[in-house]
């Protein structure tokens, strides 16, 4: 129930503030059928039964929302921790605290305090399942629609060694589409395989590791997923690509034994990476020498070739 002048996109749907969803949104990603009425329409409708009564109608007459599983209210209140909210007496409260020794429920003055030695919040859902979802229209489907379909309202990803080029990564459903539409989707050759070597699964995230070596961290709220964190190791892929050399030219001209190149030369080291060796060693221990850049030298080379 929002009233006029909320911010909201020209295409429908709420305004995320500061990046972060509002309530509505939360909670509604969350798997829950979700009413907000905001402080301002009270002050327009002036009777608040009225509104109240026109929410819960609004959740009745949703064919998504479970009745049975009953309709409950939660008042946002903003406050810092050294400074907590009065607890009005003649106002039942119900507070769900988790972390504490003692699972008891207590009751006194009106406050109701639920104690839980653990707790998920939100409804549960598989979050391997979600993701490989997500992984299927993204790789095998090739849908954009579908890809950006198993995410909340305003995602993001992030591809952490290529921050610099803009379009590796994007914040908001616009920018995220226009990116695995135009320069990830279709753009990927038709014999990738993803081939999973870990998996660690969070309260709300998912960690994998693949064989570039490549570590995805993707959030996931509700039944959609929030935003993926991605990296990987960029000299192994340009070292496979063949645009890093084995060896580059050294800053230095002074070792730290003191030696200086000869008349023409320069000193040369050889690039700590890997190609292929990487993954190799990744699957297998003992594949590919332990230490063996322990053994990489500088090279004195004539700079004239």
């Amino acid at each position: 129930m929002l009233p006029n002048g909320t911010p909201s996109y020209k295409e429908g749907g709420t305004l995320c503030e500061d990046e972060g969803p509002s309530p509505l949104l939360k909670w509604s990603e969350e798997g829950y059928v979700v009413v907000q009425i905001l402080e301002n329409a009270f002050e327009l409708a002036g009777i608040t039964e009225e509104l109240l009564n026109l929410a819960i109608s609004g959740l009745k007459n949703c064919p998504e929302c479970h009745k049975e599983d009953g309709i409950g209210m939660q008042s946002q209140i903003y406050c810092c921790a050294s400074d907590p909210p009065l607890q009005n007496e003649s106002i039942p409260s119900l507070q769900h605290l988790t972390g504490g020794v003692d699972s008891r429920t207590t009751k006194k003055d009106g406050l109701t305090k639920c104690n839980y030695p653990s707790m998920k919040p939100g409804a549960d859902f598989d979050l391997e399942v979600i993701w490989e979802e997500h992984c299927y229209f993204e790789f095998d489907d090739r849908s954009v629609a579908k890809t950006v379909g198993t995410m909340v309202q305003e995602p993001y990803v992030n591809h952490f060694p290529t921050l610099t080029f803009q379009m590796t990564s994007s914040i908001g459903r616009k920018l995220l589409t226009s990116f695995y539409r135009d320069h990830f989707i279709f753009s990927s050759p038709p014999n990738v395989e993803n081939e999973l070597v870990s998996r660690i699964i969070g309260v709300d995230r998912v960690c994998r590791n693949l064989r570039i070596p490549f570590t995805s961290v993707v959030s996931i709220r509700g039944d959609r997923l929030y935003h993926e964190h991605i990296a990987w190791d960029q000299a192994t892929v340009l070292i496979q690509l063949g645009l890093l050399l084995e060896y580059l030219p050294s800053p230095h001209h002074l070792l730290p034994d003191g030696r200086q190149p000869g008349p023409g030369n320069r000193f040369e080291f050889r690039v700590p990476a890997s190609g292929v060796e990487t993954v190799a060693k990744m699957l297998g221990k003992n594949v590919v020498k332990s230490k063996g850049m322990l053994e990489y030298k500088v090279r004195e080379v004539s700079i004239v070739r």
